[in-house]
């Protein structure tokens, strides 16, 4: 079932000659340092939200509204919807555009600053974002850091950056983007939306990928700390063996203990991190005990 539409009476923000209309009453014009580039299509918006699998029990959160393409026909479905928005120009072009009735709140706000509890408070939600990609990490990880509240996730990144989000074991672009996401969520690229779809066009084309919060993560909650810990030390030298890359980032205090840790974990001392696979790095959290800063028992 294809998601409502904006009413007749409404302009939609999707839309092209519509988007410049807008634009062109208030006098806005994109600021390229905050990546701003805004969907012109649509099909692509309508797709979006039916990928997002949003119901009328949903509470969904928006990062980005921008002109309002995702914002509109998410807030026509969903139970409740908080949108963030950083640019104080386009929160209030949206409280001019978006109808009163729909029970939704604009907030400006930058989501690398803002308190998301506070924000969002108990319950779960669905978030859904285009980012601009000088965000884009940052801010999935602020959302990993909420994992809890985030049942699923769908947002728009820069193609090279869902290849790496999707990458398996082996591939060059996995690492440690990879491991974590992939460690709490079940996640798939959906669709690549071409530059052309964009106002102003970017560089790049995007993807557009869901991560649907896993039932049985691979790590339990005990154990987070020190597995992320271990992530990021293992992919902090891509070049060097993972050994190696444990004892110069202090996770372990020498070779032979990082030797002995992977044979007991059943794992090969002698090669790079990108080989191993999420199940692998978990299982060698567990036989390091590691917590969050500092490996248990060293100083």
């Amino acid at each position: 079932m294809n998601p409502p539409r904006p009413r007749p009476n409404n302009l939609d923000p999707a839309s092209p000659a519509a988007l410049r209309a807008i634009f062109s009453r208030h006098d806005f014009r994109p600021r390229k340092r905050l990546g701003q580039n805004f969907l012109i299509s649509p099909e692509i918006a309508d797709r979006i939200i039916r990928i997002a699998e949003i119901t009328d029990e949903d509470r969904v959160f928006e990062i980005g509204a921008g002109a309002g393409a995702l914002t509109v026909r998410a807030a026509q479905i969903a139970a409740e919807t908080i949108a963030l928005e950083i640019d104080s120009r386009l929160v209030e072009i949206l409280a001019e555009l978006l109808p009163d009735e729909l029970s939704l709140k604009i907030m400006q706000a930058d989501i690398l600053q803002a308190d998301m509890a506070e924000i969002i408070g108990a319950g779960r939600w669905k978030a859904l974002g285009n980012l601009p990609y000088y965000i884009t990490g940052p801010a999935l990880a602020k959302l990993l850091e909420q994992r809890a509240a985030f049942s699923s996730i769908v947002v728009m990144v820069q193609k090279e950056v869902a290849d790496r989000i999707t990458a398996a074991p082996g591939s060059k672009i996995y690492g440690a983007l990879s491991v974590m996401l992939q460690a709490y969520y079940v996640v798939r690229r959906e669709l690549i939306v071409k530059r052309a779809c964009f106002y102003p066009a970017p560089e790049v084309d995007s993807a557009v990928v869901s991560l649907t919060l896993r039932p049985n993560p691979a790590v339990s909650k005990p154990e987070e700390a020190g597995f992320e810990r271990l992530v990021r030390a293992a992919f902090a030298h891509r070049r060097k063996t993972l050994e190696n890359s444990l004892v110069d980032e202090e996770v372990i205090n020498d070779r032979a203990e990082a030797v002995a840790a992977l044979e007991a974990a059943g794992l090969s001392a002698g090669k790079r991190a990108e080989t191993f696979s999420i199940e692998d790095f978990a299982v060698l959290a567990r036989k390091l005990k590691l917590e969050g800063e500092h490996r248990h028992g060293s100083n």
